[in-house]
């Protein structure tokens, strides 16, 4: 049966596809949408991007059960939303509230957030399952046992 947390993690597998290729390109190759790119901190940002892409491809079954790993990956594949936080708010004390509306900030920045949402939510609804199937299993055995 497919659940919502394997509907998630297939979105987010494809939004890693995108990721890595992007990143690539601008990380690797040096260039993107807007001509080639010689600053040293766009290529680290795509390097970045390429290695989060890269991240959301690992399976939540090898991460669930594991604090470390899924510490590490909550935080990880959680940090774009730190960045467009810290860029709308950059924006804004910048350049002004109009001047962030008018570049569409207003509709750009919910949607990046939710969708660097996607692959986080799908390992917390893998974990939460995987508690729940052990909370009940370990009921059953109780129950079992009297």
């Amino acid at each position: 049966m497919i659940t919502l947390s394997k509907i998630l993690k297939i979105i987010a597998k494809i939004l890693g596809g995108l990721l890595v290729a992007y990143g690539f390109v601008i990380g690797v190759l040096g260039t993107g949408p807007d001509g080639p790119h010689e600053s040293f901190l766009i290529r680290i940002v795509g390097a970045y991007i390429t290695l989060l892409g890269l991240v959301y491809f690992y399976p939540n079954s090898k991460i669930s059960g594991n604090r470390k790993k899924t510490i590490a990956y909550l935080l990880f594949t959680a940090s774009p939303v730190l960045m467009v936080g810290v860029a709308t708010i950059y924006t804004i004390s910048t350049e002004g509230l109009q001047s962030f509306i008018i570049q569409d900030g207003h509709l750009v920045a919910p949607v990046l957030i939710a969708v660097s949402l996607i692959a986080p939510i799908s390992l917390i609804i893998a974990n939460s399952k995987e508690s729940y199937n052990h909370a009940n299993s370990a009921d059953a055995k109780s129950r079992a046992a009297d």
